[in-house]
């Protein structure tokens, strides 16, 4: 009687921490994945605002315009470089 008690107890304990471990892993996946979009639409929305500006302000005479939307498509380029070193660091792990 003794040892089916223990034996079902060992199932049950590695039931749970399988499930526990499968938890474990989905819960780190969703968040590289939540990272991963989030570096993605930074990417996009400051891009895609810098080129809008760039495109409204074709004429010298609005320089600062002209400054800003540089400085807003160098941070769609940071983070896409951000991006690109995050993914290539979690490729290796998740492998």
């Amino acid at each position: 009687m003794n040892a089916q008690t223990t034996k079902s107890e060992r199932r049950r304990f590695t039931t749970a921490l399988t499930h526990f471990f499968a938890e474990v892993k989905t819960r780190r996946y969703l968040e590289k994945m939540s990272t991963s979009i989030s570096l993605v639409i930074l990417t996009l929305g400051f891009s895609l605002l810098g080129l809008l500006g760039v495109i409204k302000t074709l004429s010298i005479e609005n320089s600062y315009a002209m400054v800003g939307s540089s400085i807003s498509v160098l941070l769609g380029v940071a983070f896409l470089v951000a991006a690109s070193l995050y993914w290539s660091r979690y490729s290796r792990i998740m492998d």
